[in-house]
C-alpha cells in the first residue's frame, strides 16, 4: 500500500483554514511556516508530517487491454465455437451464462 506519494508534508497555522498544500520536502515546509509565521505575528504555525495512512479498498479495476490477443477474427462463429469461447470466457472471468433469450443476438462474439 505504501506510495511515494504518501510522503510529504503541510503546514497549518493554529486557529486558520486547513492546510491545502503538500510539500515535497520537510525543510521546504519548514521554511514556508518561518514565511507564514514572519506575516502573521502571534500566530503559531506547525509542520506536519503523515504517521499513517488507512485505505478502505472495495473497487477492483482490471485494465483488459494488456490481454489483448493479437488475433483477428475474419468470419463468423459457428454456434458450436461461440459456445467454446462463451465457456472459456466464463471460465476466465468469472461471468455467468447468459439467459437462453440472450444467447443467439447475431453479434459473432
Amino acid at each position: 500500500m505504501a506510495q511515494h506519494d504518501d510522503q510529504f508534508w503541510m503546514v497549518y497555522g493554529l486557529g486558520q483554514r486547513p492546510p491545502a498544500v503538500r510539500h515535497p520536502t520537510e525543510q521546504s515546509a519548514a521554511d514556508e511556516a518561518k514565511r507564514l509565521a514572519r506575516l502573521n505575528p502571534g500566530i503559531r504555525f506547525y509542520v506536519l508530517e503523515p504517521v499513517s495512512v488507512s485505505v478502505k479498498q472495495d473497487i477492483e479495476t482490471v485494465d483488459l487491454r494488456a490481454h489483448k490477443s493479437s488475433v483477428e477474427i475474419k468470419h463468423p462463429l459457428s454456434p458450436t465455437e461461440k459456445a467454446s469461447v462463451s465457456k472459456t470466457m466464463n471460465a476466465l472471468f468469472g461471468r455467468q451464462p447468459r439467459k437462453a433469450a440472450e444467447t443467439d443476438d447475431g453479434i459473432p462474439f
